[in-house]
């Protein structure tokens, strides 16, 4: 499985600057995963039919002009995101939203308008795509310095394409300050789940709360923005495999209560529950599946990397 990072970037955050250069970093490392980016627009030209933008700050071609946006699709040509930046503000990062197959090919797009899908969910922000109204999306402070960390898979995992973004204040953090992922449920964990993974944009520090579809394209289908990732027994308490050296790390079970019943979504496949109590910037397999420590959880990271913390 081929992972593509990035780890390094480090800025300043400020009015605007910080989602500008998070979801900036989030399509370079997808479209390097394999990802393609069917619309866009820098908030004053619209590419009906590729990739606007092609710079982190502001004027033509820049992610920072308030109301720039893009689609990305994964490389399977299934799900897609939309992501658009807010104006410059302490609160108004971006909204986001989530398509499980239907993709954003509808509606009426266009410099600062987004377009729709039938099937797509807000995770962030609210409003319409004529006038949409954006969420904080991360954690900021003008003058903070900070890093993005994202990583994302060019192979899927039950025909998902797993991808993890991360943001943190640099120095003494041990726990994200925001956070977007499509995490892929283990294969052989659920049964007749068209849309087998869960997602997520929020200004969070873990990923206990996530979003997921139950019974995907069928008559009773719903979208949950409550599901849970158990962690059962894992949490610091599985220890080293004697034979490998390796820590034991435990993946949590996505369940919600849907009408009533608790449903379970599956069993996560990348972003695991960490067993030994190690802190960040510790890491684990870090030759063949290196992952990192953050809080309960340990997320995927670029192999033979150690983690930076200034």
């Amino acid at each position: 499985m081929a992972k593509f990072a990035d780890v390094t970037t480090t800025y300043t955050s400020g009015a605007g600057v910080t989602p500008a250069v998070n979801l900036f970093n989030l399509k370079r490392v997808l479209k390097l995963a394999g990802w393609t980016i069917p619309a866009s627009s820098d908030g004053s030209s619209y590419n009906s039919s590729g990739d606007q933008i092609t710079l982190v700050g502001t004027g033509a071609g820049g992610m920072q002009n308030t109301g720039a946006w893009f689609r990305a699709q994964e490389p399977g040509g299934v799900r897609e995101w939309c992501f658009q930046i807010g104006a410059a503000s302490a609160s108004a990062h971006a909204r986001v939203k989530y398509s499980a197959a239907s993709k954003f090919t509808g509606g009426s797009p266009g410099i600062s308008r987004v377009p729709s899908a039938t099937d797509e969910q807000v995770l962030i922000g609210s409003g319409t795509d004529a006038s949409p109204t954006y969420g904080a999306l991360f954690t900021t402070g003008t003058g903070t310095v900070h890093r993005v960390h994202v990583v994302a898979n060019s192979t899927a995992i039950g025909g998902v394409y797993p991808f993890v973004l991360w943001n943190m204040t640099t120095g003494g953090a041990t726990q994200a300050s925001g956070m977007i992922l499509q995490e892929p449920m283990a294969p052989g964990s659920y049964s007749s789940e068209a849309d087998p993974c869960a997602v997520m944009a929020a200004q969070v520090t873990t990923i206990a709360t996530v979003s997921a579809w139950f019974g995907y394209g069928t008559g009773s289908q719903v979208f949950s923005t409550a599901v849970t990732a158990n962690v059962g027994v894992f949490s610091g308490s599985l220890g080293v495999d004697i034979a490998s050296g390796n820590d034991v790390n435990g993946y949590p079970t996505y369940s919600a209560t849907v009408s009533g019943s608790v449903r379970v979504k599956g069993v996560g496949s990348t972003i695991g529950v960490k067993g030994p109590a190690r802190t960040w910037p510790a890491t684990t397999n870090t030759t063949t599946d290196a992952k990192a420590y953050l809080g309960t959880w340990v997320y995927p990271f670029p192999d033979n990397t150690v983690p930076s913390v200034s």
